[in-house]
């Protein structure tokens, strides 16, 4: 059996290293912000969509339009976003139009969406 040696060397912390530490730590827990930020606060997300729209010849679409604006604006944050955070929001804005047209329950709305999912 060896023995083998180790040196630890033992050093205190001084005041700017301590400061060092304490700045970079803050740095990176915020910028894990706007990673987060493309979940609303309060997880419920809302839209109004005036019957009328429905009315005309191509209302579907309107709405359908309306609906996706929406979910992309609920979904997506301000500002730079890394190629991670771009798919994140892209999938929250499919998702969230999902349910948009789910919740509407219209015929018209729920076939033109089934039409822009298989393009």
């Amino acid at each position: 059996m060896q023995n083998k040696l180790t040196n630890t060397v033992r050093r205190p912390l001084n005041r700017v290293n301590v400061f060092t530490l304490t700045a970079c730590i803050a740095v990176m827990g915020f910028a894990s912000v706007p990673a987060q930020a493309s979940i609303a606060s309060s997880g419920t997300v809302s839209t109004h969509i005036d019957s009328y729209l429905l009315n005309s010849e191509n209302g579907a679409q309107r709405v359908y339009e309306k609906l996706g604006k929406r979910a992309e604006k609920s979904c997506t944050t301000s500002g730079h976003q890394t190629l991670l955070e771009r798919r994140t929001s892209a999938v929250c804005a499919t998702n969230l139009l999902n349910d948009f047209v789910a919740d509407l329950n219209d015929a018209r709305v729920t076939a033109y969406h089934q039409s822009a999912l298989a393009e």
